[in-house]
C-alpha cells in the first residue's frame, strides 16, 4: 500500500512539473513518444530533442600500436574513460592503484575530462602511483 501511495504521489508531481515546465527535454526520439503516450495532456511542442550524446567518427586504423606508443606492452589495463567530477569518485580507483602498486604488471589508465582533473593528478602524485597514467582530454 506504501508504494502506492508513494508512486501517486510522485506521479502527481511528474505531472505538475510538466505542466509547469516551458520546455521537457528528451534524449531520444522514442523518449519523446514514450512521455507523449503516457501523458496525453502535455503540449507535444514542449518536447525538445537534446541527445546527449555525439555522432562517433568513422574509425580509421591507426599506423601505430597503442600499446607500444604508450608504453603498456605486457600491461593489464585497467581503464575508466569518461567525465573526470566529483560524482564519479575516481579516488577510489587511485586507492584501488595504491592497493596494487607491487603488481608491476597492472597500469591504471585514466582517459577524460572534467572539474576534477588537476585534483586527480595531484593526489595520483602525492600516493607516488607509478601505475596510473592520466590523459586528459582538453576541455
Amino acid at each position: 500500500m506504501l508504494f502506492l501511495c508513494q508512486t501517486l504521489f510522485f506521479r502527481k508531481i511528474e505531472k505538475n512539473l510538466y505542466q509547469l515546465a516551458d520546455f521537457i527535454g528528451c534524449m531520444s526520439p522514442k523518449n519523446i513518444s514514450f512521455i507523449a503516450e503516457k501523458n496525453p495532456t502535455i503540449n507535444i511542442k514542449k518536447l525538445r530533442l537534446l541527445p546527449n550524446w555525439e555522432e562517433v567518427c568513422k574509425y580509421e586504423e591507426a599506423d601505430i600500436n597503442i600499446r607500444s606508443k604508450y608504453n603498456l606492452n605486457d600491461k593489464f589495463i585497467v581503464l575508466y574513460g569518461g567525465n573526470i567530477g566529483i560524482p564519479q569518485n575516481l579516488r577510489i580507483l587511485l586507492k584501488l592503484a595504491e592497493r596494487k602498486k607491487t603488481l608491476k604488471d597492472i597500469i591504471f589508465l585514466i582517459i577524460g575530462k572534467g572539474t576534477e582533473k588537476v585534483t586527480l593528478m595531484k593526489q595520483a602524485k602525492k600516493m607516488n602511483l607509478n601505475n596510473v597514467c592520466l590523459y586528459l582530454i582538453p576541455i
